[in-house]
């Protein structure tokens, strides 16, 4: 069964006695809110508190239309201009708000048993329009709510949430920002804990049963991030400090989890598609003009992106299951990577540069990948560089059958290097290390294995060397060493 949310949130106690309101938080969806006593003694027969006071006291206005029992509002307006409107219907919905400032507005619909919002409000022309709906979730007594807080002014929040238990945070510090948050069927969550900046449009669309998206924080200004989840437990996590960046998120099937963290890039543009199940996605970033996009259609693929640098663009896509691939810490510029792995238990790692010095040793610069594996099992790993230099490398890689191994270290300036395996249990390996170790300048290398159970060991050291080998039997062995 159903019955537990482990995502803690927040839900209001209002005393109307007192005219005030409180947020508790820490609360589980599994566990049944209770109105306090005060307020269910109080509010019989639907009661409305409304303070409006400025200097000038002029032009506020308050709407309030309620059905039912136990409804309540509390709206305090310090301002001139300022609109709450609010319908109720059903029982024991409660609005509670505190708009500071001028030409503010509040539009209110709730028609759900037990719905909640709280709204605060520091600024001028502000908007927030909130519709819920729906009874009380799968198990009857998780309601929807909503909890708004805003200082700046220009700024924009929508909320629309249908059936039940459906909750939506949102913290606002700045101008001219939009939120937008469309929640229907059961038990999602969405959160944007910390904005601060201007000009910034956040979007959140979720469908089916208990999904999350939770924003930790953007700082930053320009930024649209929009993040749609359909199915059931999907998890959406995100950070970004920066400017400029273009973020869309869209998982759809079951279980599935994204992690995305953009900490000083600007003009990223980040695409990220599950559909299926129990997929992991991941993208790092810390540079400016990143161009990411990493899809997963099959079940538990994990893919990962991480950059240190500028001017990168990486491209991860698995359609089968159960494979992982991994883009780790370009720290250079201009790095251009594309990974492809279509089949099952693929793995492939691939890394340039993996700096430990800080941004002035990074240079691994100018380089071009692309590693595709078609059937199943083949194992990649590339290393451009380990915390040295390795400059105007272009590396193409593809494994087309199965079992296929690759493992190189490469280490050096102007390589180019061409590798394809088309047969089944291929190996490019070194002598004892399980790797190519290709170091030096100017290198250019062509590998082509076309049969079954071929082998090309060597170890290769020197400047303006150029190496072709080429198997198309089965079982060929070569071995090849350059100092």
């Amino acid at each position: 069964m159903k019955l537990r949310k482990t995502m803690i949130a927040s839900s209001i106690v209002i005393s109307l006695m007192a005219a005030q309101s409180a947020m508790a938080a820490g609360q589980l969806k599994g566990h049944n809110p209770e109105v306090s006593s005060d307020f269910m003694a109080n509010a019989e027969g639907n009661v409305s508190a409304i303070s409006q006071t400025s200097v000038t006291g002029m032009g506020n206005e308050a709407t309030v239309s309620q059905q039912g029992e136990f409804n309540g509002v509390n709206s305090e307006a310090r301002g001139d201009g300022n609109q709450v409107e609010a319908i109720q219907s059903g029982a024991s919905n409660i609005l509670a708000s505190e708009l500071i400032g001028d030409d503010n507005s509040i539009n209110l619909y709730q028609e759900s048993n037990e719905s909640r919002a709280e709204v605060m409000i520091e600024g001028s022309a502000n908007t927030i329009n909130i519709s819920q709906l729906g009874d009380g979730g799968p198990i009857g007594f998780i309601f929807n709510r909503t909890i708004n807080d805003v200082k700046g002014d220009n700024n924009t929040i929508t909320i629309d949430q249908g059936d039940g238990g459906n909750w939506a945070n949102n913290t606002i510090e700045g101008n001219s920002n939009t939120i937008e948050v469309a929640q229907t069927e059961d038990w999602h969550e969405s959160y944007v804990r910390s904005l601060v900046g201007d000009g910034n449009t956040i979007k959140v669309d979720q469908g089916g049963y208990y999904n999350i998206t939770n924003i930790t924080e953007v700082m930053g200004d320009d930024n649209t991030m929009t993040f749609t989840s359909n199915g059931e437990r999907n998890r959406i996590t995100a950070a970004v400090s920066g400017s400029d960046n273009t973020i869309m998120f869209s998982q759809s099937g079951n279980s599935n989890t994204a992690e995305f963290g953009v900490f000083e890039g600007n003009n990223t543009n980040a695409v990220l598609t599950q559909d299926g199940e129990n997929n992991l996605g991941t993208i790092d970033n810390v540079g400016d003009n990143n161009d990411y996009t990493l899809i997963q259609m099959g079940n538990n693929n994990e893919g990962y992106t991480g950059s240190l640098g500028t001017q990168n663009a990486f491209s991860v896509s698995q359609m089968g299951d159960d494979n992982l691939a991994s883009t780790v810490n370009f720290d250079g510029t201009e790095n251009v990577v594309s990974i492809s792995q279509i089949g099952n238990e693929n793995t492939l790692l691939a890394e340039a540069g993996v700096g430990e010095n800080g941004p002035s040793g990074y240079s691994a610069d100018y380089n071009t990948l692309s590693m595709v594996q078609d059937g199943n099992q083949n194992d990649a790993v590339l290393r451009v560089a380990g915390n040295i230099e390795s400059h105007s490398n272009v590396i193409d890689i593809s494994q087309d059958g199965d079992l296929n191994h690759l493992d190189m270290l490469i280490d050096g300036s102007s390589n180019l290097i061409e590798i394809s395996q088309e047969g089944n249990g291929n190996w490019i390996s070194g002598d004892d290390t399980y790797a190519l170790n290709v170091s030096g300048d100017n290198l250019s290398l062509s590998i082509t294995q076309a049969g079954n159970d071929n082998l090309v060991t060597g170890d290769f050291i020197g400047n303006n060397d150029s190496v072709v080998i080429s198997q198309i039997g089965d079982g060929n062995i070569a071995t090849v060493h350059q100092q």
